[in-house]
């Protein structure tokens, strides 16, 4: 998230509730990786696919890494992802000529336990969120778990 984001949480957390500390944090994308764990070759033309609140990061990320992408499923933020989901994905990812399905680590969690071996790979591109003052972070945390006088 850039500083206009980060502005415009901190202005919403105002207009709620004033007391609130809001603290910035940047995305980051980390490297694809397949799901089985293995030390697969990359996929060339993955076919995108998530069910969270801003797809359009996730696909920028899939994109800044995997350009010549074989399509994109959007599916809505918490969508209950099972086998009717794999086998959809499957078909259309193999109709679009993708050599693997890229989704996000949350959407992985869903999917993995019903996708089949012998199948097109299933990759996750992982998503982190790095908090710009991570001491300041630590020490909230510490407040509410502990109370205030927490030994550091």
């Amino acid at each position: 998230a850039g500083a206009d984001a980060c502005a415009g949480g901190r202005e919403a957390v105002r207009r709620i509730r004033g007391d609130l500390p809001v603290l910035g944090a940047d995305e980051e994308s980390g490297e694809a990786r397949s799901a089985r764990g293995r030390n697969d070759p990359p996929p060339r033309r993955p076919f995108l696919a998530s069910g969270i609140a801003r797809p359009d990061r996730f696909r920028e990320a899939a994109l800044a890494r995997f350009p010549a992408a074989a399509g994109e499923a959007v599916f809505p933020d918490h969508h209950p992802s099972g086998a009717a989901d794999v086998s959809w994905l499957l078909s259309e990812a193999s109709r679009r000529g993708a050599d693997a399905v890229l989704v996000t680590g949350k959407d992985a969690v869903k999917l993995a336990p019903a996708w089949p071996e012998e199948t097109l790979l299933l990759w996750i591109l992982p998503v982190a969120f790095r908090p710009r003052d991570p001491e300041s972070l630590l020490e909230m945390v510490r407040t509410l778990v502990t109370g205030p006088d927490f030994p550091a």
